[in-house]
């Protein structure tokens, strides 16, 4: 159940007020943190409406806004992650089946540590930005800067084993995105048959984990869409970077012949994966990085490889005429064009 109230005000068109409350309930959370409170505020100041501006025909509009709110996230692994759920496998091998009057029955365990103190992920985000245009619309410009501060992450964080359990869903942690995002919009001709529009616009985003749970520096994380690879830990969020950095071994190229002995055995001080063994290593196989140059390749010499969420630095630039259009596209270092016939 949510429920929201919004109030609006403007002053001669010249100042803005903007005002909301939004409540939302969720059934993920115990009944004392089932409801999450969001305020938000904003005001506008139209610059171009100001007596000492009003009779300048270059400037078409002109306006500052700032803006705060509050946002929440109820997005957990499960929808009962504050409960202790009890589960069943009979007959599998790691039951908990017992023989009781001379038949298995089939035992019941706790599968996860319950949570009463859960609640909602809450974002705050601060934003200032300025809307300018001249010359009849023609030249317009939008310019916006923000700051995102999450808080009270919803995380299945790494707990002590001692506790019976290895991982627990927790309001842990936090995380910071800061960007700049700029617009510029041009109309170079304008004629009764013909106009030829051009934009450009550009983000930039930078992403960084603040902090995880109570001395926690590190959390791995293991794919869960392929059950050939779910054992691995290709994911690693670290405090001070970003998220979704990818952690895994660097390619190093492949073995070559002058690697073996004329036996065809690995020559000595030439490293080699742990898990395949000195002894069956072969010409063309792929090499990975002694990282710290202990001679053996392991899960010692995993590091940091790529980035697999954000993009820093989108781009694109648009150009419409009568005839023609063509567009470009920049997402950080990957770029695409195209033409097509206008519509």
């Amino acid at each position: 159940m949510s429920g929201a109230l919004r109030l609006n005000y403007n002053y001669k068109y010249k100042y803005y007020l903007t005002a909301s409350f939004r409540a939302d309930g969720s059934s993920k959370f115990p009944s004392h943190n089932r409801t999450g409170y969001f305020p938000s505020a904003s005001l506008a100041w139209n610059f171009n409406r100001e007596e000492f501006l009003k009779r300048q025909d270059w400037l078409s509009n002109g306006k500052v806004r700032v803006s705060w709110g509050l946002t929440g996230n109820n997005r957990t692994t499960t929808p009962y992650d504050f409960y202790s759920q009890i589960a069943t496998l009979p007959g599998n091998q790691g039951s908990f089946d017992y023989v009781f009057g001379g038949k298995p029955i089939a035992g019941y365990y706790p599968s996860n540590m319950a949570n009463d103190k859960l609640k909602w992920e809450t974002t705050e985000q601060y934003n200032a930005g300025m809307d300018l245009a001249f010359i009849d619309n023609r030249i317009k410009f939008t310019g916006d800067v923000y700051l995102k501060n999450t808080y009270d992450l919803l995380l299945a964080a790494t707990i002590p084993a001692s506790s019976g359990y290895t991982t627990e869903m927790l309001n842990i942690g936090s995380m910071q995105n800061k960007g700049l995002e700029l617009t510029l919009d041009l109309v170079p001709v304008r004629t009764r048959d013909f106009e030829w529009s051009f934009n450009f616009n550009i983000g930039i985003n930078r992403n960084k984990v603040t902090a995880l749970t109570d001395n926690q520096y590190s959390l791995l994380r293991s794919v869960s869409w392929d059950q050939q690879y779910n054992s691995q830990n290709p994911y690693i969020t670290q405090v001070g970077r970003p998220s979704g950095m990818m952690y895994g071994f660097i390619y190093d190229g492949t073995y070559r012949i002058s690697d073996f002995t004329d036996a065809g055995i690995l020559k000595d001080g030439i490293p080699y994966m742990t898990s395949v063994g000195r002894s069956n290593v072969r010409p063309g196989d792929p090499k990975y990085r002694d990282i710290n140059e202990d001679g053996e390749v392991n899960d010692d010499d995993r590091t940091i490889i790529g980035c697999g969420l954000s993009i820093p630095v989108v781009s694109e630039v648009i150009s419409h005429g009568e005839a023609s259009t063509w567009a470009f596209s920049s997402h950080g270092v990957m770029g695409t064009m195209s033409s097509m016939p206008t519509v």
